[in-house]
């Protein structure tokens, strides 16, 4: 079975489908953009601050582009904690967030990151020698605002709680993406300019996310 790839026109090759092996042992091919839209929901929420969810869409496919942990039976990535949760849910926030990046990974020294993201961190996220060992330069701990005084997770990579509370304070999802994955650039398909469609995609959001709204 082949994984079919893409390559953008600056920067690696991004995979356009991902071998995801399910519960019940099987292994189903998915477009990876299709694939995302079960994760991004389950792994942050589907009421975070669009910016938020715009970072996890680019951090989740920057993990499956680099996923191969199931390669014995015939997969790339699973549904569970071992690798990255999906479920066959779908919501309008979420789909937009995924849709609204396409494409787009965060790549350091031209090569997409293993973007590792966890619940929240005490304030500080943790380099990765002092977590699992190695050097990787974009794993680095920085300061994080979540608010939170206890780990909780890894600690390393990019902190949801803290990726929220930078949404909300303005910042865009690759400013939350680059200050938590030190040194990295943010690759990828670009969405055209149609004013058109992102005002009936945002419309589609404040609808099904009201608190926003007002």
């Amino acid at each position: 079975m082949f994984r079919f790839r893409l390559r953008a026109k600056a920067g690696p090759i991004v995979p356009t489908t991902i071998r995801v092996l399910m519960p019940d042992g099987s292994v189903e091919v998915m477009l990876l953009e299709e694939y995302l839209k079960g994760v991004v929901p389950v792994e942050i929420g589907r009421s975070r601050p669009l910016e938020a969810l715009k970072a996890q869409a680019v951090a989740a496919r920057s993990y499956a582009a680099t996923s191969r942990s199931h390669a014995s039976q015939g997969a790339d990535i699973c549904t569970t904690q071992h690798c990255q949760v999906w479920r066959n849910v779908r919501y309008a926030t979420t789909d937009l967030a995924v849709d609204e990046t396409r494409g787009q990974v965060a790549v350091y020294g031209g090569e997409i990151i293993r973007a590792y993201y966890f619940a929240h961190c005490d304030g500080h996220t943790r380099n990765v020698s002092d977590v699992w060992g190695g050097n990787l330069g974009y794993l680095r701990g920085v300061p994080c605002v979540c608010g939170f005084t206890s780990l909780y997770g890894h600690g390393v990579g990019m902190c949801q709680e803290g990726a929220s509370a930078m949404a909300s304070q303005g910042f865009s999802y690759r400013e939350i993406l680059t200050h938590y994955y030190t040194g990295v650039e943010i690759t990828g398909e670009q969405r055209r300019d149609d004013t058109a469609w992102r005002q009936a995609a945002v419309a589609k959001y404040l609808v099904s996310h009201p608190d926003i709204a007002r």
